[in-house]
């Protein structure tokens, strides 16, 4: 029985493994052998049936006809399967490898960021930011992949992280006047409709416009860093309530629960930061009050909808 899956292994990687690659292979003595031993150090590393060996050895296939300028020998010695495996059941979604990697690197991840955070851009938010980065697809562009895909498996997976969060960070920190939290206030505030034919909309917009997009922009500002990055994610970054869901390891109803209670406290931070511009008791603004409230709520509604 293990013959036969080894046999089907090796000849998944072999019908794989582009023309110019099988002469160099088979000119390398032992080159089976070599196979043999990476599919077993992946799943050793993995400690889980995460990936079907076929799979994995035709995904080697694929790293191996990429890296068409390394010598076929010196690809195999600096092969790390084991990190490899992990990296690609991470693209492959499977929830005991993103699990194993947090494990692993979570820990290097959190010093790295924290040596970048300042205020207006916290820790929390950068390992998210690159959270995302890594294990979601970006756009709806065909073939489009997680950076975590990029990976070849050629040396340290714990250096590779660390170089890609590295560089992360610095884009963000150099990107910092243009961060998703100044997007985010500014698209939502345009995002409020037109006054139209209400006459109470219109005196609001005449009269406290500015007070109005004043309050929202601060609301944005104290809204605490679970909830600004998960606003920052569906709205700025447009990711699905499914991938959000995936990014924290939660069912698609707890992922919408999440957002909902981001969107509930900038709806609830909006009105009380207006109140407090006006100088009028909540009860005291009445009805405007309560327009302002069902605009933003369905203004917010529309945008993250």
């Amino acid at each position: 029985m293990i013959t036969n899956v080894m046999d089907g292994a090796r000849a998944r990687f072999w019908a794989a493994v582009g023309g110019a690659r099988r002469g160099d292979l088979a000119r390398l003595p032992g080159w089976e052998a070599r196979l043999a031993a990476a599919l077993d150090e992946a799943v050793r590393a993995g400690g889980h049936d995460w990936i079907a060996r076929d799979e994995f050895a035709a995904e080697l296939a694929m790293r191996l006809n990429e890296d068409d300028e390394a010598d076929v020998a010196r690809w195999w010695d600096h092969l790390r399967a084991g990190d490899l495996y992990l990296a690609f059941a991470c693209v492959r979604g499977v929830d005991a490898a993103l699990d194993r990697f947090e494990r692993v690197y979570g820990d290097e991840i959190r010093r790295i960021a924290q040596r970048f955070e300042r205020p207006g851009l916290a820790a929390d938010d950068l390992i998210q930011l690159l959270r995302a980065k890594l294990f979601t697809t970006p756009g709806e562009s065909p073939g489009a992949r997680p950076r975590i895909a990029t990976y070849t498996g050629q040396g340290f997976l714990q250096n590779w992280v660390r170089v890609t969060a590295t560089r992360t960070f610095i884009d963000c920190c150099r990107g910092l006047t243009d961060v998703p939290e100044v997007s985010m206030r500014n698209e939502l505030a345009a995002g409020l409709p037109e006054p139209g034919a209400d006459p109470e909309l219109q005196l609001l917009k005449r009269e406290h416009l500015a007070h109005f997009k004043a309050a929202f922009a601060e609301a944005a500002a104290a809204l605490d860093a679970s909830h600004r990055i998960v606003l920052k994610q569906h709205l700025v970054e447009r990711l699905t309530i499914d991938q959000i869901g995936g990014l924290y390891h939660l069912h698609r109803a707890s992922a919408a629960r999440r957002i909902a209670k981001a969107r509930e406290a900038l709806l609830a931070g909006t009105r009380a930061a207006l109140a407090r511009r006006l100088g009028v008791p909540a009860e005291r603004l009445g009805s405007v009050l309560e327009l302002v409230a069902s605009r933003l709520e369905a203004s917010v509604e529309r945008l993250l909808g």
